[in-house]
């Protein structure tokens, strides 16, 4: 039985010996090196006089999930191999009360660590700094059409910010002990909007400080709408506005072979395969099957001009649904005629009262010749029936034969019992296999997602690693798709 409890989350000891290895085959593991070069270079290099003179903003780019935190972990951990006198403390900013009490904790600690680590004092300062960042402060505004944020203001009676920054600088640029003081702030995109700006408040301030690399693992579109909802920032110059606010960005992305070999690897022991198929990959095809397709329907539903479905099958939306479409328009167009390395997937269709074999992208005419929206719509989401899936495909050398130049022959039942497949394996499967990425996954689908749903398929009661029916696990994960989704 399969434990359908998961934790995914990483403890901190165990982030604090991450190492690029921990990070698998990702494919942006060469960006997180670069990162790690461009920093050293700046603390310890050609360009730490630059660091001298103010701090420095990096942020770790990319949707929930796909490995922001242990990236921004993987890069600290091993720059700090590189200079171990680097001064290091993170923080989830996740408020215990509300933001302002979790950055004035935030700030005191840092000021305390300092102290305690022989790097610099200024713990008879850190008042100022707490009072000018958290809420009592006056509300960020902006400086012409997109930015930057004004933060500095006068909100001690009788005290000038430009005079606590003054001594607060000149205390960091003295700093003999260590050449960086490096800060993780992790969270920041599951805080609300307010928040959010609060935070970003801390994050400028803290740009100020010579010596100061701030590493900010976030969502950069949920900091995007934070800008427009709270400052009211237009739309399209909010990404500008956050730019502003940082120095270098390293942005995240999925991969689809990474995201296979997770979804593969909970499939422990041995498992055994079905038409040349393994169990486990049998599995996350009749996902990825699923995920494409809905996912393509949700983009039109969502898209305000519904003649966007013709775009669905188009190869740089979804490389498997261009396959598809291009194998029914020659099946549906016979007398183009059938190359040896092409088959027209004779399948059993009966009509005015006659059995016929002919081939399967006859009922996805309208997938075929994107003529009639509301038809290849109908059909798109017809492809994930299990009745569609399960239609049986004739392998049978003279019936092929037959239909490379006829749209239709004799159905001959002893015939379809002796060399038939489901067109899945036969049909949808291949057409998957070749398909070296799907952004309709990639884009909307993470590490955790995929392990989730391998953990759900094989908690299902039904699962049998020893079952033949190949329609037992589409079914099982078609199932366990929608109830994730």
């Amino acid at each position: 039985m399969h434990n359908l409890f998961h934790f995914p989350e990483q403890s901190k000891k165990s982030l604090s010996t991450l190492s690029y290895d921990n990070l698998g085959e990702a494919i942006y593991i060469e960006d997180l090196k670069h990162a790690q070069k461009s920093l050293s270079d700046l603390i310890n290099g050609s360009q730490k006089a630059k660091l001298l003179q103010r701090g420095y903003v990096s942020i770790v780019s990319g949707p929930y999930g796909v490995g922001k935190t242990v990236s921004a972990w993987a890069i600290i951990n091993e720059l700090r191999k590189e200079i171990p006198e680097i001064f290091f403390i993170e923080r989830s900013l996740l408020p215990f009360g509300n933001t302002s009490e979790a950055i004035s904790a935030f700030l005191n600690n840092f000021a305390y660590r300092l102290w305690q680590e022989g790097v610099v004092d200024i713990r008879e300062d850190i008042a100022q700094f707490i009072f000018e960042v958290t809420q009592d402060a006056v509300p960020l505004k902006l400086e012409a059409s997109i930015g930057p944020i004004r933060v500095g203001k006068d909100l001690v009676p009788g005290a000038r910010s430009d005079d606590v920054y003054e001594v607060v600088s000149g205390k960091f640029s003295g700093i003999k002990k260590c050449p960086a003081i490096i800060i993780l702030l992790d969270d920041v995109d599951r805080l609300r909007t307010s928040e959010i700006i609060e935070t970003m408040r801390l994050v400028e301030k803290l740009r100020l400080l010579p010596r100061t690399v701030v590493l900010l693992p976030v969502y950069k579109d949920i900091l995007t709408n934070a800008f427009q909802n709270e400052l009211h920032v237009p739309g399209d110059t909010a990404p500008t506005f956050l730019r502003k606010l940082s120095d270098y960005e390293i942005s995240l992305r999925a991969d689809y072979g990474g995201l296979k070999k997770i979804f593969l690897s909970k499939f422990e022991g041995k498992y055994g395969s079905i038409d040349g198929i393994s169990i486990p990959e049998l599995c996350w095809y009749s996902l990825v099957h699923n995920i494409v397709i809905r996912e393509a329907i949700a983009k039109i539903d969502g898209a305000p001009d519904k003649g966007v479905i013709n775009h669905a099958f188009e190869f740089s939306n979804s490389p498997y649904l261009s396959h598809l479409q291009k194998a029914f328009m020659l099946q549906n167009h016979y007398q183009a005629g059938f190359s040896k390395e092409e088959h027209p997937m004779p399948a059993h269709y009966f009509e005015s009262g006659q059995d016929y074999f002919s081939p399967l992208g006859k009922q996805y005419s309208y997938i075929a010749d994107r003529t009639n929206d509301s038809g290849m719509y109908t059909q798109l989401g017809e492809l994930r029936n299990i009745d569609n899936v399960a239609k049986l495909i004739t392998l049978d050398s003279n019936i092929v034969d037959a239909l490379r130049s006829n749209y239709k022959t004799e159905f001959k039942k002893d015939v379809e019992d002796k060399s038939s497949r489901p067109a899945l394996v036969a049909f949808f499967i291949p057409k998957l296999q070749i398909s070296e990425n799907e952004p309709l996954l990639t884009n909307n689908y993470r590490a955790r997602d995929v392990e989730d749903m391998a953990l759900r398929i094989l908690g299902d009661r039904r699962f049998d690693k020893k079952s033949s029916d190949a329609l037992l696990f589409y079914r099982i994960a078609s199932e366990r798709f929608d109830e994730y989704r």
